[in-house]
Order: structure tokens, then sequence, then C-alpha cells
């Protein structure tokens, strides 16, 4: 009789723990999440996070943690966000950057190591200059460099788009620019406040505040036609520069997270990208919203990946 109840009491417990384990199951996200920014605080990376962040939380009811974690062209951090449990509560902030560091080598890393949730959104990229410069447009700034070789600095990020596209300009044009590479949007933004290069490859979302207070202005930029938040800057192709590029952005987990809880985070996503608010903001700061669910986005990492093994290796060259 004794051994039966003793059986019982096993047989009840090991129900209410896998009752327990379902509870939790259902309960997903029951604690925060940490979203990893693989750079450094204060880029367009940085920025988007952390907006999205405020309307996720909102809508999963648990604080979202935005970590930054830079170096290495974003390879340090995004691979240590792939090392951490796939249980949904670590995610990476993914963009084209992503897939640049490592085709270059850098990253130990491969698509399949990522569990992709979303693309949320696009931005282009923008050549930059102070106000006080005799620049107006970003054809006027390659003449003189293509009249005065190697006279012009200008701030790159050396490996990736920001790196790809000033080579592009070069060819196109048969400018010769004087590339540095200060580490970091705050550091770039320094430099060209300083005088230290005379412009910068960068976001429009990372020069945010100098536009707005006069301080710089841009030349051109990627998308193939001219935005809303700033009419009078003309695209790259309006000035005979044949680029038009598209960076987007969205999140991942490690792969081998459980699909609900990847289906969870995808469908939480889908209703902030609604957000009227959300997309304001973004807009505000030339990044605008284009959802792709986790189907779309895993045909959409493949492509870009392939894109950017290519680019790699112009680059490296």
């Amino acid at each position: 009789m004794k051994k039966g109840i003793l059986v019982l009491v096993v047989l009840l417990a090991a129900a209410g723990m896998l009752f327990a384990a379902g509870q939790a199951e259902q309960s997903f996200p029951s604690r925060p999440i940490t979203i990893v920014v693989p750079w450094n605080p204060g880029g367009v990376s940085d920025i988007r996070a952390r907006i999205i962040a405020e309307y996720l939380e909102q809508d999963l009811g648990q604080p979202i943690v935005i970590r930054n974690i830079g170096g290495a062209s974003g390879t340090v951090g995004t691979e240590e966000a792939l090392q951490a449990a796939a249980d949904g509560y670590t995610l990476i902030s993914i963009d084209d950057a992503t897939w640049f560091g490592k085709h270059n080598g850098i990253g130990d890393y491969t698509l399949a190591d990522f569990a992709p949730i979303s693309v949320l959104a696009k931005w282009p990229l923008a050549i930059a200059a102070r106000t006080d410069s005799p620049w107006t447009t970003l054809r006027e700034l390659a003449e003189d460099a293509r009249q005065n070789p190697g006279s012009i600095p200008l701030a790159i990020t050396t490996g990736n788009q920001s790196h790809m596209i000033p080579l592009e300009i070069q060819s196109l044009t048969g400018a010769q620019f004087n590339f540095l590479t200060p580490q970091g949007d705050a550091a770039r933004n320094a430099a060209l406040l300083a005088g230290t290069v005379d412009a910068a490859m960068t976001f429009i979302a990372s020069v945010a505040e100098y536009l707005e207070a006069g301080e710089f202005r841009l030349l051109g930029h990627t998308f193939g036609e001219r935005l809303a938040t700033h009419p009078d800057v003309p695209t790259m192709q309006e000035q005979g520069i044949d680029i038009v590029y598209e960076m987007m952005g969205g999140f991942a987990a490690p792969a081998g997270t459980p699909t609900d809880r990847l289906d969870t985070l995808a469908a939480a996503l889908s209703r902030v990208s609604e957000n009227p608010e959300l997309r304001a903001r973004l807009a505000e700061l030339a990044i605008f919203v284009e959802f792709m669910d986790r189907s779309a986005t895993q045909a959409y990492l493949v492509n870009v990946n392939q894109r950017i093994e290519g680019f790699a290796r112009i680059v490296s060259q």
C-alpha cells in the first residue's frame, strides 16, 4: 500500500512539473528580452533598435534591454549573441553589415547559425559634409576629388557598405579620395566636425542632430528617389552617379530557438510595424518600415548573403 502511495506521489509530482513547464511555455515571454546591437551606441542600428524596442515592450509586456557590443565590423557582438541560449530571450539586431563582416573573413558564423525573425526597416546611405564646405552636391565633391586626387579625406568604415559605396563612386566618377577610418559613428561625426575629414559616408539617422543644428549638410543619398524628409537632397542617380542601395535590417535569434517563440516575436514585430507613431519617428530619421515575415526574411537573407559575398571580394581587393 505504501509503495502504491509513493508511486502515486511521484506521478503527481511529475505531472505537476509537466503542467508548470507547459504553462511557462505558454506565457512566453515571462521575463526581459535582450537585443544585442553589435555596434557602438549612436549609430543607425542602435537608434533603430532602441525605437523599435520601446513599442515591442508595450506589445509583449516585458522589458526589452538593448546591449551594445561593438567591435570588428559587428562580428564581436554577433558571435557573442549567437552563443546565448536559444530560448527567445536573446535577439540579434541584424542588417547588411552583419554579412560583410562574415564574408570579409572576420566573423566565424554562417547563415545557418541564425533563426530569422523579421526584416523591419530600410534606409539609405548618405554623404555628409560640413555646411561651411565648398560642396553642395556629391557630384561637386567627386569632381574636386577627381581634379585633386587624394586631397579630400573621406571618413568610411572599412570592409562594409560604407566602404563599398565610396569605391563605386570613385569607379564611376574618376574621383580619388583619401579614406580615413574613425571607429564608430560618434568618432566619425567628431572627425567631420573638427575638420579631420572633409566628408563622411554615413547614415542620415547618425547625423540627424548635426543636420538639425545646421552643422552638416547632405550631398546625396543612395535611395532611388528623393526623401520626403529631405526633399532638397538629390539622389546619387540624379547626379549622374548610378548607385542605388537600400540597407535593410531586422532581428534574428540563435539557431535552435523554438519555432513557437520565433512566431510570437515575429507576430509582435508585425503588430509594432503597423504603429503610426513608430513609423513617423523612424521616417524622421530616414528609416522606413518594411516588414517581412519569417519566411520572407529567410529568403531575403539568402539573397543578401550572395550579393554581399561578391561585394566583399571587391572591397578586399
